[in-house]
């Protein structure tokens, strides 16, 4: 399965010798014998044609979805396109907040601010309810869902930290592609930004142990399901 991987954003120069791109990280995440993958860099309005893949990943950016760049609609009809056709597409940070925004949904900077770190979310699927740890960065977030989609995860700070939509699309607002050491040279790059309270408890609880494991094995089992169809 060919899977293309839609680059909407880069980690900061320093980082990527030691962790690669984004392309990089969430191809060493779903290694598979069973996929193959491709990057297209988006953001430079570098597309793939729909059939080129079998399925997508949106990567995590630090870009708004409500932005004004060219890339953004074309991006939100690629997604649409994707839906009308049955390809599966899966998205994380940027990528969960396009997906919903391109289907109807709404994404707003959060008036609480910033969700930065190790976090913890409540995952519902047919079979269970589990918690499951993420690392997480991000200020947006999807306020009011789409009408055809399901929440499957969530926390106090983020009620709409995951969303499924049948088969054909998964997203997460965390970053599953993300561990400790990579967090914390994003927090010496660019922690800059961020206000005093979303640093708070950053280095207590960022070499906790994270549920990677169990979001990659759910990312797999979404798209080999939908190439087995």
């Amino acid at each position: 399965m060919k899977i293309g991987i839609l680059i909407t954003g880069h980690p900061p120069e320093n980082l990527i010798e030691e962790f690669g791109n984004y392309g990089d990280m969430f191809a060493h995440l779903l290694k598979d014998k069973k996929f193959t993958f491709s990057t297209y860099t988006v953001l430079e309005n570098t597309f793939p044609k729909l059939s080129d893949c079998d399925g997508y990943i949106i990567t995590g950016s630090k870009f708004g979805v409500y932005d004004d760049l060219t890339w953004i609609p074309r991006l939100e009809e690629f997604i649409r396109d994707c839906f009308n056709t049955a390809i599966p597409i899966a998205g994380f940070c940027f990528g969960h907040q396009i997906i919903a925004q391109a289907m109807g949904g709404v994404v707003e900077k959060f008036s609480n601010g910033w969700d930065v770190g190790y976090k913890t979310y409540a995952l519902e699927s047919s079979l269970k309810s589990e918690k499951i740890s993420v690392m997480a960065w991000h200020q947006d977030q999807v306020i009011k869902k789409p009408k055809n989609s399901e929440i499957i995860a969530s926390s106090d700070f983020c009620k709409i930290a995951g969303l499924a939509y049948g088969k054909t699309g998964l997203s997460l607002q965390s970053h599953p592609e993300y561990n400790s050491s990579f967090l914390k040279g994003l927090m010496r790059e660019r922690g800059s930004v961020l206000p005093k309270k979303a640093k708070e408890g950053f280095y207590e609880n960022i070499n906790l142990p994270l549920s990677t494991g169990r979001v990659t094995d759910m990312v797999k089992t979404f798209f080999k399901a939908n190439k087995n169809e």
